[in-house]
Parts: structure tokens; C-alpha cells; sequence
């Protein structure tokens, strides 16, 4: 779940904006707009962190704090309207700092990071992943599935001529057993099987995880398998 500093400064900075747009009583005609929208936010604030303390797993889930943010900026939105009256361009900036700042868990420095990294990101999604140079060599098409868990390459990359068989291309040890099955039993009637480094069991966790990895162990010893950096590609 998102951590630390990043989580506690987006929840202080949702807080700030509504206390500004309940300001906004003494020196704006149109401030009742902004004062409800505010206090939506303040009722919708304490529901999203309450979800997320639940359900919350990585730094992306704080995303669900986007909910209370965008109310929390309609309801400033009458200020932004006055003081772009006497400082446009000033007021254009803010609005832009503002929406940086309130962007959830990405920081600025993820932004700045990617700006400078843009080349390299860029030549990374031009260039074929090893799951696909693997699969590529088998044939220029066919039909697969993928075995594993996080797909953070992109392995689809470069095989538009291929068919995907199973449509959960990644799998993570929390799944239900049901839905661990429902891969197992596709993929045993799948020709060609990409099997990614990270399916491997595991020392803690559910044990359904543990008895999938050794079921689709079991299952491509009725294939022949080529391993190149730890990522094998299995075909009958």
C-alpha cells in the first residue's frame, strides 16, 4: 500500500483545499458551491481511506484518494475563476502545480524521472521482450499462453500474429483457487506456453499457489521447453 510520507502528504494536502475552499465564504459571492463541494470531499475522505486500509496492496492503490482530490479542486474552483480575472497566466501555473501536487502517489520526481528517461523508456517499448523473441522463434504465429506472474515487459510485444488462449496472462499467488484451475485447465490445451521467472512456489502464502506452480510443472513435461534467462517457452 502506498507508504510513509507519500500517503500522509496526500491526505494533509486534500485536508488544506477544503479548508481554503471553506474560506472562500468570506470573500465570495459564489462560495456555497465550493463550501458543499468541500464538504463532500471531508464525507468521501475517511470512506476512501477506510477502503484502502482493506484492500490497499501497492503504492498505485492510493489512487483511490483521486475520488476526495478532484472534489476537494471543484470545490477551489471559484477561487481559480477569481483570481484568474487579475493574474491569467499566474493562475494557469497554480492550477498546474495544484493537479502535480494532488496527483495521488505519483511524485514529481516520477514525472521529472520519466522526462529524463524518455529516450531510453521509448527504445524499451520499441524493442521486442524475451518472452516474445522466444516465442517468435517457435513461428510468426500461433496460439499461446502466458504463465506467471507480473507481465512488466510487456511480453505481447512484437506478436500481434499470435492468439492469446487464456485471457489471465498473469496470475498472483492471492487468486482463489478457482480461478488458478480455470488457467491450469486452459493452458493444458494450449500448443505453445510461455512460463515466466517468477512462476515458482513459494516459502509463505497460500498453499493453492504452491499446488497451481506444480500442476503446470507437471503439465509441460508433455512439452519440449527451451530456458533462456530463466524464461521458458514450452510448445507440444
Amino acid at each position: 500500500m502506498g507508504r510513509g510520507s507519500g500517503l500522509s502528504g496526500q491526505i494533509i494536502l486534500i485536508i488544506l483545499v477544503n479548508v481554503v475552499a471553506l474560506f472562500q465564504l468570506f470573500f465570495s459571492d459564489r462560495a456555497r458551491e465550493g463550501v458543499a463541494m468541500a464538504l463532500v470531499s471531508f464525507a468521501i475522505l475517511p470512506v476512501s481511506l477506510g477502503i484502502l486500509a482493506i484492500t490497499g496492496l501497492w503504492e498505485h492503490h492510493v489512487q483511490i484518494l483521486y475520488i476526495p482530490t478532484l472534489i476537494s479542486i471543484v470545490a477551489v474552483a471559484p477561487l481559480f475563476e477569481l483570481a484568474a480575472r487579475k493574474a491569467p497566466v499566474l493562475t494557469l501555473l497554480t492550477v498546474i502545480l495544484c493537479a502535480c501536487i494532488l496527483g495521488g502517489p505519483v511524485t514529481m520526481n516520477r514525472y521529472l524521472s520519466s522526462i529524463k528517461n524518455f529516450r531510453s523508456t521509448l527504445a524499451q517499448m520499441s524493442t521486442l521482450p524475451p518472452e516474445a523473441r522466444q516465442v517468435l522463434a517457435v513461428g510468426d504465429s500461433g496460439t499461446y499462453a502466458r504463465l506467471g506472474q507480473n507481465d512488466d515487459l510487456g511480453h505481447a510485444i512484437g506478436l500481434r500474429n499470435w492468439h492469446l488462449a487464456c485471457p489471465r496472462f498473469h496470475q498472483y499467488p492471492f487468486l482463489p483457487k478457482e480461478l488458478l484451475d480455470e488457467v491450469r485447465d486452459c493452458a493444458s490445451k494450449t500448443p505453445v506456453l510461455i512460463l515466466s521467472a517468477a512462476l515458482k512456489a513459494r516459502d509463505t502464502g497460500p498453499a493453492e499457489w504452491n499446488e497451481f506452480v506444480t500442476d503446470i510443472e507437471s503439465l509441460v513435461k508433455s512439452y519440449h521447453c527451451d530456458d533462456v534467462s530463466g524464461v521458458r517457452v514450452c510448445r507440444r
